[in-house]
């Protein structure tokens, strides 16, 4: 009997996990004028792994006189108080990927 021996060489590529959607949350909420709500934003990745991207972001608010955000999310509104329900854009942007919900703001 006789057995032969089979010789090879494989290359293993190993890259890291790429961003394929970021979230933010809540959606579409709203708060009373003079209170706090926070804000979470979420990054999906190749590897099926959800990672916290809230410290991560860059938060804007799309009228900080209504309701300011700082840079762990966390919205303070209209300190002085609304006469009407007042609605803002909050984004979030990371990379080259950004997110935007709504956020209205109402009198107390």
């Amino acid at each position: 009997a006789s057995s032969e021996k089979i010789q090879g060489t494989a290359r293993l590529t190993v890259t890291a996990p790429e961003l394929t959607e970021m979230r933010i949350a809540p959606l579409k909420s709203s708060v009373v004028s003079g209170r706090t709500l926070q804000f979470a934003a979420s990054g999906f990745y190749t590897d099926q792994k959800v990672r916290d991207l809230k410290t991560k972001v860059k938060w804007s608010s799309s009228d900080t006189s209504v309701a300011a955000i700082d840079e762990n999310g966390l919205v303070t509104s209209a300190p002085r108080g609304v006469d009407a329900p007042l609605t803002v854009r909050i984004t979030a942007v990371f990379e080259a990927w950004s997110s935007t919900t709504t956020l209205t703001v109402t009198p107390k």
